[in-house]
């Protein structure tokens, strides 16, 4: 839905864990394939040095960090994942059809290459009761 440069206050500082920079957010909601309800508000940082990848963002089929992949020749070699728990920003509720007060799971990922350089943050505000967070464990014996 919007496609800006903001540079980091002290909100987004804390946000992102990131102190005094310039990102390009690219933000809004998405949808399960023939949902009427979004299933989360999506905030997309990418790092200053990667802004050029604003102007394909729309016309780019995947997930940003492969088009910031193809742009720079860097690779995402780590990724960092948060889950934690909070009451919905009162800006996002009317969004995400939800009411106020009402809680949200928040799923923050930090893209990282090999030498830590962070090419973007994404974080995702997900109403409760549209998460599930689903994994499969297998043992490995000790043959």
């Amino acid at each position: 839905e919007t496609v800006e440069l903001v540079n980091a206050d002290e909100q987004l500082n804390k946000l992102l864990g990131r102190i005094g920079e310039s990102w390009l957010r690219v933000s809004g909601k998405r949808f399960r394939r023939n949902e009427v309800l979004p299933l989360s508000w999506t905030g997309d940082y990418i790092h200053r040095d990667y802004a050029s990848a604003g102007r394909l963002v729309s016309k780019f089929a995947g997930p940003i960090f492969n088009l910031i992949e193809e742009l720079s020749g860097e690779r995402v070699s780590r990724v960092d994942q948060t889950i934690s728990a909070m009451l919905l920003p009162p800006d996002l509720v009317a969004k995400l059809t939800v009411s106020e007060g009402s809680p949200a799971l928040v799923v923050r990922r930090t893209y990282l290459t090999a030498s830590d350089r962070c090419l973007q943050i994404v974080v995702n505000y997900h109403p409760a009761e549209r998460f599930q967070h689903a994994m499969s464990m297998s043992s490995i014996s000790a043959a």
